[in-house]
């Protein structure tokens, strides 16, 4: 969308906007490895939730379709680094099953290919929340922004059709082993990439009446 973004101090490599999640994505390009991942990625959203109509103004400044502040849905905000690579301490760091946060390993090849790898770690039950009290920003952050998993999707009466939902999943990916999971605050899409790219199927489970 645009990119060298600068405000209040804090320049933006690139800003974007997933259409699908209705939402901003930060991206910023590294170098070197000395940076927090987690210190940085909360200080570019904090960044944005306290200047949300200053993010609209940019979008609606490049872009043919204007936007509204009832147009983006901010608790799906994220921030991806990007990066040749990224130290275990990094890796380590975006351990939490909620941390709107991504690394992307970035490889360039003498054909002028690049290839792009999103890095992940172990699945984890931890909560950022069980740190955020040793920082404002974070908890702050916290309270608008969140990662959503299959399981917010299934709650209460709704846990019933998780297995009907999972018997799905495996048959669908038994078909084209592409497909991924890509839940969002309103639905599940399932896709043939990461982060909603080429969405095939949209799900949204209800509560029978």
């Amino acid at each position: 969308m645009t990119t060298e973004f600068q405000l209040n101090g804090l320049r933006v490599d690139t800003l974007a906007f997933d259409a699908e999640a209705k939402a901003f994505v930060i991206i910023e390009y590294k170098r070197d490895h000395s940076f927090s991942v987690v210190d940085q990625g909360y200080a570019y959203l904090s960044l944005m939730l306290n200047h949300k109509a200053d993010f609209i103004l940019e979008y609606n400044e490049h872009m043919s379709k204007h936007l509204g502040k009832t147009d983006v849905d901010w608790s799906q905000s994220r921030v991806i680094f990007v990066a040749n690579s990224f130290t275990t301490y990094q890796q380590q760091a975006i351990n939490f099953r909620d941390l709107p946060m991504e690394l992307w390993e970035a490889k360039y090849y003498s054909n002028d290919t690049v290839l792009f790898n999103r890095l992940k770690t172990p699945d984890s039950s931890e909560s950022i929340n069980t740190i955020s009290k040793k920082s404002q920003t974070i908890n702050e952050v916290s309270k608008e922004v969140k990662k959503y998993t299959v399981a917010d999707h299934f709650t209460g009466a709704k846990a019933e059709w998780l297995p009907i939902y999972e018997e799905l999943c495996d048959r669908l990916m038994m078909i084209d082993e592409r497909i991924k999971e890509n839940p969002r605050s309103g639905h599940i899409g399932l896709a043939l990439g990461e982060n909603g790219a080429s969405t095939v199927i949209y799900i949204k489970p209800h509560n029978q009446k």
